[in-house]
C-alpha cells in the first residue's frame, strides 16, 4: 500500500491545485498523519466520514463523492481503485441523518455499544455533552479504559444505525494515562480536531479545523499543561471517568491554595505576582474543568477575603512587596514553619494513581472505590 507521503505528493502536482476537494484531501492528510503512514482504508474513510460532518460537504456530497473517487482512481491505478471502492462507504451512497432528541440518541448508542461489546469482558457508560455531542466510556477487563467521542450524525450501515464518525477516540492505559502507544484523535471544541500521541509529558501531533482541514496548531513537544486548548479539553472529558480526589492536577491546585493560604495566616510576605498567578490557575481551572467544585471555591474565596484584608490594612507594604524582602525573611518562615503547632492539620495522603469513577459503570470489580460524581 502507498504510504501517506506518496499521496500527498500526488495531491501537490499542478493538476490538483485548483481542486477544493484535493485541498481538503490534502490538508487531512498533510496535518493529521505522519508521511511515513500507510494509507489504508480506514484514514480514507475517517476523512470521508469527518468531511460529511459538515454543512458545505453534505451539500456537495457529490464532488466530494465524484472528485474523491477521481483522484484516488489516478493515484492508485484504476484496478486498485476498483477494490477500493468495494471497500469504502462513499458519500453519495451514504445515508445520513441527525437525531435531535438526546434520548434517541443515547438509545441508540446504548444498543450499539451493547451489540459491541456483548462478547467481551467490558463495561461502558454514555455521557450526553455539549452542544449535541456524547462520550461512551469503555472500562476494559484489564482496567484500560477507552473514550469514544461522537455527535448527533448517524448513518445506516449494513443495515444498522451507526454513529457517522467512528474514529475519535482517546485510550488510557491502566494508569489512567494516555496511552503512549496510541495515536490519540478527539474533537477539542466545535469543528476543531487534534490528532496526538503522548511520550512521558511531552504532546507531539498537530489541530485542524472548519471543513477544509485548515491548519491551526502544531504539538512538536510541549508540555501539555502548556498548550491550553488541548490540555483543558482532555481534562474536562476526564471528569467524566477519573475520581478528582486522585487527579495530580487536581491536587497540585488544592494544595497551592492550601500553602498560599498558610503563609498569608501566618503573615508570611507573599509576592503579589505569584498570588495573582495561583489565583488565576485556580479560577481558570473552577471554570473550565472543575464546575462547581466546593473545595477550591472556599479556598479560592478565603484568598480573596485575606487578600482584601491585608491590601486594606498595608496598601503601601503589599504593593512593594519584593525579593529582597521575602529572600530576608526565608530563615524566619523556616523556623515558623517548623513549629508543629504552627503547622496546618494533618490530612490523610491522597492516592497519587488515578483511578477510574466507578459510578454508571454495571458490574465493576468489588475491589475498585466506588466513587459518585461531583
Amino acid at each position: 500500500m502507498a504510504t501517506v507521503g506518496d499521496f500527498l505528493k500526488f495531491l501537490n502536482a499542478p493538476q490538483n491545485q485548483l481542486s477544493p476537494v484535493a485541498l481538503t484531501y490534502k490538508n487531512y492528510f498533510q496535518y493529521l498523519y505522519d508521511p511515513q503512514e500507510e494509507l489504508e482504508i480506514d484514514a480514507l474513510q475517517s476523512f470521508i466520514d469527518s468531511a460529511l460532518t459538515y454543512p458545505h460537504w453534505q451539500q456537495n456530497r457529490k464532488d466530494l463523492h465524484e472528485d474523491g473517487l477521481a483522484l484516488l482512481t489516478s493515484f492508485l491505478g484504476a484496478s486498485q481503485a476498483a477494490n477500493l471502492a468495494q471497500t469504502i462507504d462513499w458519500p453519495q451512497d451514504m445515508q445520513i441523518f441527525e437525531i435531535e432528541k438526546a434520548k434517541t440518541a443515547l438509545e441508540v448508542l446504548n444498543n450499539y455499544w451493547s451489540f459491541r461489546l456483548k462478547h467481551e469482558g467490558a463495561k461502558f457508560r454514555l455521557v450526553e455533552g455539549d452542544e449535541k455531542t456524547y462520550l461512551a466510556i469503555i472500562l476494559h477487563s484489564d482496567n484500560r479504559l477507552t473514550v469514544r467521542q461522537y455527535d448527533n450524525r448517524f448513518v445506516i450501515r449494513n443495515g444498522h444505525i451507526e454513529p457517522l464518525r467512528r474514529d475519535l477516540m482517546l485510550v488510557y492505559n491502566d494508569n489512567l494515562e494516555l496511552d503512549p502507544t496510541i495515536m490519540q484523535k478527539f474533537e477539542i471544541s466545535p469543528f476543531t480536531v487534534a490528532r496526538f500521541y503522548r511520550e512521558e509529558n511531552s504532546v507531539h501531533g498537530s489541530a485542524v479545523r472548519g471543513y477544509v482541514f485548515q491548519h491551526l496548531q502544531n504539538f512538536h513537544g510541549q508540555v501539555l499543561e502548556n498548550l491550553p486548548r488541548l490540555f483543558f479539553s482532555l481534562k474536562r472529558i476526564e471528569q467524566n471517568f477519573i475520581r478528582r480526589d486522585t487527579d495530580p492536577y487536581y491536587i497540585q491546585m488544592v494544595e497551592s491554595l492550601e500553602r498560599l493560604l498558610h503563609w498569608m495566616r501566618l503573615g508570611e510576605p507573599v509576592k503579589p505576582a505569584q498570588l495573582h498567578e495561583s489565583l488565576l490557575k485556580a479560577q481558570t481551572a473552577l471554570e473550565e474543568v472543575f464546575h462547581g467544585d466546593k473545595m477550591l471555591t472556599l479556598l479560592l474565596r478565603d484568598l480573596e477575603h485575606l487578600t482584601a484584608r491585608q491590601q486594606l490594612q498595608e496598601p503601601q507594604t503589599w504593593n512593594r512587596t519584593t525579593d529582597a524582602r521575602l529572600n530576608s525573611q526565608l530563615s524566619s518562615r523556616a523556623n515558623i514553619e517548623a513549629r508543629p503547632s504552627l503547622k496546618p492539620a494533618a490530612k490523610p495522603p491522597m492516592q497519587p494513581k488515578r483511578e477510574v469513577a466507578t459510578a454508571g459503570f454495571a458490574s465493576i470489580k468489588p475491589s475498585r472505590t466506588v466513587a459518585s460524581h461531583p
